[in-house]
């Protein structure tokens, strides 16, 4: 019992293949093995519509009891209400976390100001001691890294469709990865999400 709180990214899936457009549909590899490995066989999913799709969260940070992050999640995400629902969040918005959490580590007077606890139920310490500065740190190295693999996928996947479209969309593999050897094969997040219980 407690504040918990989730970072989720998300990623939005086809069920069918790309040129699945009239019956009989074919499902994708990744979606049948999904339903088979959850048992989900029989479950009364939507195959009669071309565009299916589906969403997976994928758990990206999750705090205790870090009611100075909460606070600052209900602020500025979630219009000050705090109601346990789930809110879409902006790679702005993280980069302005992020922002706000860089001036708070320098003092508790910086922290109060920016960054300050708020009681709840069992929210834990409403202390500036080094729990406090710790969630802070793990925080916006974890936020920081979040914003590099996000921005470093967001411009790849540019780069992809740039040459796809300069080469009429018949580049193979072979020759988008000789002309770009460092760009990153992953793909961003669709969506970021939090969420907390209490």
């Amino acid at each position: 019992m407690g504040l918990d709180m989730y970072l989720f990214g998300t990623k939005n899936f086809s069920v069918f293949t790309r040129n699945s457009v009239k019956p009989p549909l074919e499902k994708t590899f990744e979606f049948t093995s999904l339903i088979n490995n959850h048992g989900l066989e029989n479950a009364p999913l939507d195959y009669d519509t071309p565009w299916s799709n589906y969403d997976v969260k994928f758990p990206i940070m999750y705090w205790r009891k870090s009611n100075q992050i909460h606070q600052w999640f209900v602020q500025n995400v979630q219009g000050g209400k705090d109601n346990c629902a789930e809110y879409s969040v902006s790679l702005d918005q993280l980069k302005l976390l992020s922002k706000t959490i860089e001036p708070a580590l320098v003092s508790t007077a910086a922290a109060s100001e920016l960054l300050p606890t708020t009681e709840g139920f069992f929210f834990g310490s409403q202390e500036y001691d080094d729990y406090y500065f710790e969630d802070l740190k793990q925080t916006k190295q974890k936020i920081d890294s979040l914003i590099a693999y996000q921005t470093a996928t967001e411009n790849a996947q540019k780069c992809r469709w740039l040459n796809l479209k300069n080469h009429n969309g018949t580049m193979s593999t072979e020759e988008f990865n000789k002309k770009f050897p460092t760009l990153t094969k992953d793909v961003p997040f669709d969506d970021f999400i939090y969420w907390s219980s209490w």
